[in-house]
């Protein structure tokens, strides 16, 4: 059962300890009210609270220090008989009904939800408890009033215990019945707590009220504006940690970012020295043309570049992609929301399995979303996984547990073979081009997988370059040194727009030598639609040692449903072609 126990002050919790705690012990929740809102002064409540002090005062046979004002009106006599005192009870519950609702006191009792109410004796002047009983009779609350007090009237715990049960037994919530004079008896009982309310203990009591109502105010005040001040303490203390938390990760960052760039120039030293030594031992090779000559030019700084541009390699790609850091400064700029789209949609086609986000390695950039970082060269690098997916060709790289030797041509800066090796990790990655493009696929790798095993061209002779090539992650040889490479075997060659670049006469020494090497397919991105002339060479060097077979874009569904019926698109951003190996050629 659900007690709630109207005690008032702490004087009073001490007193009834043993009976709460009996009352736990056998079953029932017990919660005590000590000290609740004080209520403002009523007269009519103030009649009722002398009305019951009187009674109690004559019921007990002792004399209050401060007795009743009814007593001093009133012959006593009068109440000291059987007859009056229940006649003053049934006037006690008139006035129960003429006392004006108190909703805080009402909100107060129903927050709790007590089956029953435990009230103790009326406690001194100026602090009446007969409130409470009002309020739990009026919500219908069962109320037990017990006037009985521990150690003064020589009773045990265990009796009072017995007391409560027996009451709680009985204990009803009907509504309080006034009798048949009580409307009579109304406009009496108004004029008497008006004259009663004119009395020298009605204006203490009043002047109480206020005063504990003044000091709950300014309590309230107090703890209000402790609490905000022990909340702005507090929220100023969180602040204060989060900024030195967030000052030691931004030291942490800038020192491992540090750590980074001295392990990344250590790389490119290495690389470079490598480069170089490869530079000396081939010279010649085919005629540049203009585009590739610009590009290089653009590349020239690299060999004498300092720790800092090394740190942000990746930022200076451009030449080779056109892709630029400032593209992704406005994340809700059109290329970007197209990006998105992109990327989502053929996501939700294919899956994740082929998609490799963006390293922050090297000053990496692009789009972040969900913890992913990903740029224009990773869409286009997901499209050529997809499209060697769709022809079939990639499974093959993917679940072969023979390691395969694949090569391409030109190498950019190493962002495919990075992609490449992370969706088909048992391939030995053959690069060549201009040492330049050589020097950066070789520091972004490097830096990238800092175990992976790479062999350079000039370091070894060219009949052991492929030596145990098994062993090898990366293989690294200029384009000078094609003709005299002799690879054991190579399974496919990839030609990411690097063949579009160059004169006729070098793109069929390139996929002539593809053929030579036994490569079974031959893939290759071409230009776009609007600059379709310039891969024309590259399609008609591929159909004389390989069958072509273009490979169709993947289309949004939505947007193709919606298209033009009768409009003719030359394709999507790129055109894809896979060959496969001829078994004769005219």
């Amino acid at each position: 059962m659900r007690v709630l126990a109207v005690l008032r002050t702490a004087d009073y919790a001490a007193a009834y300890e043993a009976l709460l705690a009996a009352l736990t012990e056998r079953g029932h929740e017990v919660q005590v009210v000590v000290d609740a809102p004080p209520l403002p002064f009523d007269p009519m409540a103030f009649l009722g609270l002398e009305l019951r002090r009187a009674l109690l005062s004559l019921r007990r046979g002792t004399a209050d220090e401060e007795p009743s004002a009814i007593l001093g009106a009133l012959p006593r006599g009068i109440l000291s008989s059987p007859g009056g005192r229940r006649l003053a009870a049934a006037v006690l519950r008139l006035i129960d009904r003429l006392v004006p609702p108190r909703a805080a006191l009402d909100e107060f009792v129903r927050s709790r939800n007590p089956e029953i109410a435990l009230i103790v004796p009326p406690a001194p002047a100026g602090v009446p408890d007969d409130d409470y009983e009002r309020s739990t009779r009026s919500l219908g609350v069962a109320t037990y009033v017990m006037d009985t007090i521990p150690d003064e009237d020589s009773v045990t715990t265990a009796q009072l215990v017995a007391a409560f049960e027996t009451a709680a037994a009985r204990a009803g919530t009907s509504p309080v019945r006034v009798p048949w004079w009580g409307s009579a008896l109304r406009p009496v009982l108004v004029r008497a707590a008006a004259k009663l309310s004119q009395s020298a203990a009605a204006r203490k009591q009043k002047e109480a009220r206020q005063q504990q109502i003044r000091q709950q105010r300014h309590a309230d005040l107090n703890a209000a504006r402790m609490a905000r001040s022990a909340a702005k303490q507090e929220a100023e203390a969180a602040a204060a940690v989060r900024r030195q938390q967030e000052a030691e990760r931004s030291e942490l960052d800038r020192q491992e970012r540090a750590r980074a760039a001295a392990r990344a120039y250590e790389t490119y030293l290495f690389a470079r020295e490598r480069i170089r030594r490869m530079q000396a031992s081939c010279s010649g090779g085919g005629t540049l043309t203009d585009s590739e000559q610009r590009v290089l030019a653009s590349l020239s700084g690299l060999w004498d570049a300092t720790p800092e541009t090394i740190a942000t390699l990746r930022r200076q790609y451009e030449p080779l992609t056109g892709v630029r850091v400032a593209d992704y400064d406005v994340p809700s700029s059109e290329s970007m929301l197209r990006l998105k789209r992109e990327v989502s949609m053929l996501r939700r086609q294919v899956g994740s399995d082929l998609f490799v986000q963006e390293l922050p390695v090297l000053g990496g950039f692009g789009y972040n979303r969900n913890g992913e970082l990903y740029n224009a060269d990773t869409l286009k690098f997901f499209k050529v996984l997809i499209a060697l997916q769709d022809a079939a060709v990639l499974p093959a790289y993917r679940d072969r547990r023979e390691r395969t030797l694949v090569w391409e041509i030109g190498g950019g800066w190493g962002g495919f073979a990075f992609q490449f090796k992370t969706v088909c990790s048992n391939v030995t990655y053959l690069i060549t081009g201009a040492p330049e493009q050589l020097l950066l696929a070789a520091v972004y790798l490097m830096t990238a997988w800092p175990n992976a095993r790479v062999r350079f061209h000039g370091d070894v002779a060219d009949a052991v370059l492929f030596e145990s090539w098994q062993d090898a992650d990366f293989i690294m040889a200029p384009e000078s040194a094609l003709a005299s490479l002799r690879p054991p075997r190579v399974d496919l060659t990839l030609d990411l727009m690097a063949l579009r670049s160059m004169s006729g006469p070098r793109v069929c020494a390139h996929i002539e030598r593809s053929y030579a090497f036994g490569s079974r397919y031959f893939y290759s991105l071409l230009s776009d639609g609007r600059a379709a002339d310039d891969a024309a060479a590259v399609v008609t060097g591929i159909a004389r040692w390989y069958w072509p077979h273009p490979i169709p874009p993947r289309r949004d569904q939505s947007a193709t449903a919606i298209a033009e019926p009768d409009r003719v698109t030359v394709d999507a951003e790129y055109s894809q072609l896979v060959g496969w190996r001829r078994l004769r050629v005219a």
